[in-house]
């Protein structure tokens, strides 16, 4: 009778933790017709905090096959706060549905805002239980980014998922700015011995017809929305931007690309040839010399031959070693440049030169760490460029060479 009891209790106890797995499931959901879905933010410098700016899509719109024909695809909401929360929440006054922040795309900060610090501004999406922290993390370049939330953009109805996308396909296919998220970027920031460098982005032409739907339906569209330049910080501010030579540098050595293209001069003058990286990988070593540091930058890559516009004779064993040499020249040239610019006009270690120092010479560390943003501007650096060709194409001599010849 007594385990006939206890086995009644236990049968009971089990039905209950079972009904309360059940309750517990969904007590935080939240219907989809109750929410407003955000792709991108943007924080601007307001008189007394900021100016905090989302893009809404437009759910029927984006839904319906040839849409209604009078809405545009996202909406622009802004209201200012003391802090982004305040800003974020004060918001709902003008919404009849709660945001939800989990699929933003990107992060666009006023240039302002930069110049004096974004620690507290990125404070709060590292904080949020709501937000990921795969978005990419953009600058505004000469403009505010309520205006950048507000462009229109082609081919891409939404206009988040563009700049996400370009970043994406930038960094198979060009060296001249790259993609960084918000952890990418709080870890840089938060590193005694290293920096972050940003993507740049720019409102090209007029802004009222950026926000205007007629301007994506032109062939030629009178705004453009592009990635310009790459921003370097020092600690939490913007200390300046880097030129496209001094970016590609840069990303040479730190960014992991897949694809890039450099163009040459060919031997004896007169034309270019184009050559397609197709692998790069690259090192940065510290060493000591008399008790101080020395820094090593050490990048192999492959290349192809993409395009020949001289008389250049691509199957000769002789042009190999010379285009090869040619190609180290250029590619170390860029890294320098990006060098150059880290140590003396930007002064701010973008290269991680500290973490370097840091994890090779630990005990050198030490005596510096403290004063690294006084020594690095000093510290030399080597580069070292290894460059083997390995395709030349399908075509023996440039077409305009034999057209010559066959005269």
């Amino acid at each position: 009778m007594k385990t006939s009891m206890n086995l009644r209790r236990l049968l009971l106890a089990a039905v209950l933790v079972l009904s309360l797995l059940a309750v517990t499931g969904c007590w935080n959901r939240r219907e989809l017709n109750e929410l407003t879905i955000v792709f991108a933010l943007g924080i601007d410098k307001a008189e007394d905090g900021y100016l905090v700016s989302v893009q809404l899509v437009n759910a029927q719109e984006i839904a319906s096959k040839g849409g209604s024909g009078y809405a545009t695809p996202i909406t622009v909401y802004s209201s200012k706060g003391a802090t982004v929360f305040e800003a974020l929440r004060r918001m709902s006054t003008k919404l009849n549905r709660r945001m939800y922040l989990s699929h933003i795309r990107a992060v666009v900060i006023g240039e302002e805002v930069a110049r004096q610090g974004v620690g507290d501004a990125l404070d709060f999406l590292s904080r949020d239980h709501e937000l990921r922290t795969d978005f990419f993390v953009l600058i505004a370049r000469e403009s505010r980014a309520e205006q950048i939330l507000g462009a229109l953009t082609p081919l891409e109805k939404i206009p988040a998922n563009k700049m996400y996308s370009a970043l994406q396909v930038m960094k198979e296919n060009w060296a001249g700015e790259t993609e960084i998220t918000l952890d990418d970027l709080l870890s840089d920031m938060l590193s005694k011995g290293t920096n972050p460098v940003v993507t740049g982005i720019q409102l090209t032409g007029s802004t009222q017809r950026a926000m205007n739907k007629s301007n994506v339906g032109k062939t030629v569209t009178d705004t453009v929305l592009r990635y310009h330049g790459m921003a370097a910080f020092r600690d939490d501010r913007l200390a300046g931007w880097l030129t496209e030579e001094e970016a590609i540098g840069f990303n040479y050595v730190l960014r992991n690309l897949k694809s890039s293209i450099v163009n040459l001069r060919c031997p004896g003058g007169g034309g270019k040839v184009a050559m397609e990286l197709t692998r790069i990988q690259s090192k940065i070593r510290a060493s000591a010399q008399d008790g101080a540091p020395e820094i090593t930058i050490r990048l192999e890559t492959e290349a192809n031959i993409g395009d020949v516009e001289c008389p250049l004779k691509v199957m000769d064993i002789q042009t190999v070693p010379e285009i090869e040499q040619r190609l180290e020249e250029a590619i170390r040239g860029s890294i320098r440049a990006g060098v150059q610019a880290s140590q003396k006009r930007l002064k701010t270690d973008i290269f991680g030169f500290g973490n370097a120092v840091h994890r090779d010479q630990p005990k050198i560390w030490k005596q510096v760490q403290t004063r690294w943003e006084s020594v690095m501007p000093g510290v030399p650096v080597e580069v070292e460029v290894d460059a083997k060709l390995r395709r030349v194409g399908t075509v023996k001599e440039p077409v305009n060479h034999k057209k010559e010849a066959e005269e």
